[in-house]
């Protein structure tokens, strides 16, 4: 990335009698500019994250080679900062999303992360089908609501468990759940990462037949039973038919049942194809004018709908790619599928990555989060004063549990215990208050740093919503929300200190980009726009952009002999070479095309004979303008060539060569550039450290 030759002398004296002009070096510093010294490991490490030690390739010039690309990489980066790039907008913003997305994978405990996502994958080896009753109940509902709502499903466990009431009559009078109750609960078939988390939990660790124990998620308590668990039958391909039933009066059970055995009966006997049928009677409009082809599907994919997941297992009971379904009716009319192809669930190298951005997106990621929390909390010394948030707690009205919350509602001092009435504002100050005003009063301490009930109270105005439930129960909650968020913050302000990777892969990144900027300035965006210095770098390396000998030509390419010797004729009335590949094609596609341009001898990569275009510049007799050659058989095609004109070698033009001529001036701005920084910043190299590195690596 950020290799290239030193050509001037001058640099190359100046950057060896460097390390022999100024003090020592502490030895862990390989070398320093400017004064900042660069650690032995920031370079062992970035020069080894590529290269496996007792590799061959490592050899002491290749290490000092490294060094010195790395000693210029700094420089440039040096005068970038030294130019204020590092506080442009553009950079401070792309660094910030780049940190962000990079801190993730450093963030959480990534043990945790790992298990989450092989217990997915090995879930997802396994459909589980399972029925459940819900009674509802807010997360922050009130201690009594909350009691009630689990006295009334214990109940409804209860009479199950003892025989008195079957779990489906039970789902279908008092589940809470409309879209299942009247199945009996009935989902239908699941599997990892469909389903929040807690539920997952109790499908997947119950056996099949068993039902649950009671269990909360965000949605109330649920109980469930397993109806029955089965290999993950992957994705598939199919061609639908579907007749629908009822929605016209000719649309009769009798009329579209007689027309759906007609057309399976022309699917039997092979008197039509699956694709004809289904364009022209088909009334899954989705798929019709596809010949009734659909997108992969998977029976899970219709989770909570069992009458559409009864129709995909029709299409997994077909034996073969090609088989074809007897009709079969469903809620949605009548129906027959041709599978196409099946795709299993992918191995877990495969989804791996994949599943990794799920986990984090779901609902079981809060358990790494959780994690890293109360690692925080134990490295940091985490101090929580309940007096505080009890103080908070007193001082709070109607206000918060109607969602219109502001922290200027707070009286100034919070009052001991909760008074009879709220306190408002700061319109009087009773004797039993605290002697700190109240935004000021520490509620939690982590590490050096202290958090007050103020920030707290910001928080909770900008996350203000009404509460159902307990007071108490909604800000224990939005505390812990909170407390939580200042943990991963706190964990990711000190991440460079926590993980020397993350530190040098961000820093690497935050140079690199930094220096890229300043090259932009320096080289890139000056070749572009010094047309005066490009033209005179061009006047003084004329020499070195040179064309060789070349054919203005045209090259047919003909598929008989028979066909060059008609194209021979045509060529020589003079037809343009699109007519002339017109006129054949429409006789036999494919029959003629040709190739016109400039061609060196060296251009044989254009051409698939490369011999092709040797034969032709061996003979001299092929040079005549207009000359028509007819060259013979080179591979599978019979060649002829007319030379528009022969061009002997000369100089280049500096459009003919603009490209090539400005990646060169690059290189010479880019030397110039250098030379100057290393003059500007004095380096020391370390020469002890650097030979014991070179002993070490190169063993």
């Amino acid at each position: 990335m950020y290799s290239f030759k030193i050509k001037t002398t001058l640099a190359a004296i100046m950057f060896a009698a460097m390390g022999s002009v100024f003090g020592q070096l502490a030895p862990n510093v390989i070398f320093s500019y400017k004064n900042n010294p660069v650690s032995l490991e920031e370079f062992e490490y970035q020069y080894l994250k590529n290269k496996k030690v007792g590799d061959e390739t490592i050899t002491e010039a290749d290490i000092r080679e490294y060094l010195d690309l790395y000693v210029k990489f700094k420089l440039k980066y040096q005068d970038a900062k030294d130019a204020g790039m590092d506080t442009l907008r553009d950079y401070t913003t792309e660094l910030a999303g780049y940190r962000n997305q990079l801190a993730r994978n450093y963030l959480y405990d990534k043990e945790v992360t790992d298990a989450l996502v092989l217990e997915a994958y090995n879930r997802m080896l396994q459909e589980v089908r399972a029925a459940h009753i819900l009674v509802t109940v807010d997360a922050d509902a009130s201690p009594a609501d909350t009691l009630a709502a689990y006295n009334k499903i214990k109940a409804s466990y209860d009479m199950v468990m003892s025989g008195k009431a079957t779990f489906e009559d039970q789902a279908r009078s008092m589940s809470d759940d409309p879209g299942s109750k009247e199945n009996g609960g009935d989902l239908g078939y699941f599997t990892a990462l469909q389903l929040v988390y807690p539920f997952e939990n109790e499908a997947y660790n119950t056996a099949k037949g068993d039902i649950s124990k009671i269990f909360r998620t965000q949605f109330g308590y649920h109980y469930l039973k397993v109806l029955d668990k089965r290999a993950n039958k992957g994705d598939i391909k199919v061609r639908h038919i579907q007749l629908r039933v009822g929605h016209n009066a000719n649309a009769t059970e009798e009329a579209v049942k007689k027309n759906i055995d007609d057309i399976y009966q022309k699917l039997s006997t092979g008197e039509s194809t699956f694709e004809k049928m289904a364009y022209s009677y088909s009334e899954d409009y989705n798929s019709k004018y596809q010949g009734g082809e659909m997108d992969f599907i998977s029976v899970t994919q219709f989770v909570g709908d069992p009458e559409r997941q009864r129709w995909a297992d029709m299409a997994f009971n077909l034996a073969n790619d090609g088989d074809i379904s007897m009709p079969f009716r469903t809620a949605l009319g009548w129906h027959i599928l041709q599978r196409v192809r099946i795709r299993p669930l992918g191995t877990f190298d495969v989804m791996k990555n994949t599943l990794k951005t799920q986990v984090r997106n779901d609902q079981r990621s809060q358990k790494s989060v959780n994690a890293l929390v109360e690692k925080v909390k134990i490295e940091n010394n985490y101090a929580f004063f309940e007096s505080s948030f009890n103080a908070l707690l007193n001082s709070l009205d109607s206000n918060y549990k109607k969602g219109t919350f502001k922290k200027e509602q707070l009286p100034q001092f919070a009052p001991l215990t909760k008074p009879a009435k709220p306190v408002r504002g700061n319109v009087f100050v009773q004797p039993n208050v605290s002697g700190t005003p109240l935004v000021n009063l520490e509620i939690f301490r982590l590490g050096t740093e202290t958090h007050n009930v103020g920030e707290f109270a910001t928080y909770l105005e900008k996350n203000s919503k009404p509460v159902n439930g307990s007071v108490e129960i909604n800000l224990k909650e939005q505390y812990q929300n909170w407390t939580t968020e200042q943990c991963v913050a706190y964990q990711d302000k000190h991440l460079e200190e926590k993980s020397a990777e993350f530190k040098n892969i961000y820093q690497e990144y935050a140079e690199g980009i930094l220096m890229f900027y300043r090259k932009k300035d320096m080289v890139w965006d000056k070749a572009n726009s010094d047309s005066v210095g490009l033209d005179k770098y061009f006047s003084q390396h004329r020499e070195e952009y040179r064309w060789k000998d070349r054919f203005l030509s045209e090259v047919y390419f003909c598929e008989s002999e028979a066909g060059m010797n008609k194209v021979a004729k045509q060529v020589k009335k003079k037809m343009i070479p699109d007519s002339i590949k017109a006129y054949h094609n429409r006789i036999k596609p494919l029959s003629v095309d040709y190739k016109k341009g400039k061609y060196e001898e060296t251009d044989n990569y254009l051409f698939a004979d490369k011999k092709m275009l040797a034969d032709l510049f061996a003979n001299p007799a092929y040079r005549k303008k207009n000359k028509i050659v007819k060259l013979g058989k080179y591979g599978d095609d019979y060649v002829l060539v007319k030379v528009n004109e022969f061009i002997p070698a000369g100089l280049k033009t500096l459009s003919e060569t603009r490209g090539p001529v400005t990646a060169k001036y690059e290189e010479y701005l880019e030397e110039i550039w250098t030379a100057e920084l290393q003059q500007r910043y004095p380096v020391v190299i370390n020469d002890a450290a650097l030979t014991a590195l070179i002993s070490r690596l190169t063993k």
